[in-house]
């Protein structure tokens, strides 16, 4: 598939979500830094594509620090991905730790619920929309 049609898909994906679940929130992770500058674009033009549903759809969007997550859920913000998934397993009540991928979305779930969606969450995450037009997007 090629780069411009995953991300269509991924958009009209995004819209749907979000219209027939109609969340309160979406949580992203803040950038980091990718281990190469491809790695960063891809991720990058994902990230857009997320945001721009989130726009067109008048969702809120919260962005929390890797470091944040990982403080939030493990006490450290220096852990490690297995740590991490640990400790989502133990809040949870899972029988045994997720995956890495599904274990740093249920971590950043927990981080925005440990921070509240009041004054709190706005002092440890970073606010970020609903975006009204495409300049506040990019920024």
């Amino acid at each position: 598939m090629s780069k411009l049609l995953a991300l269509r898909r991924l958009y009209e994906e995004m819209i749907e979500f979000l219209r027939t679940r109609r969340p309160d929130v979406v949580v992203l992770e803040g950038i980091f830094f990718a281990r190469d500058a491809r790695s960063a674009l891809s991720l990058g033009e994902s990230r857009g594509v997320i945001l721009l549903a989130c726009a067109m759809t008048d969702t809120d969007v919260f962005e929390y620090a890797p470091r944040e997550v990982k403080r939030a859920v493990t006490g450290r913000g220096q852990a490690d991905k297995s740590q991490v998934s640990r400790m989502v397993a133990s809040i949870l009540g899972l029988s045994e730790p997720p995956e890495e991928d599904a274990a740093d979305a249920l971590a950043l779930a927990l981080c925005h619920a440990l921070a509240g969606s009041g004054p709190l969450a706005l002092q440890c995450g970073r606010y970020l929309g609903p975006a009204r037009t495409f300049t506040e997007i990019l920024e």
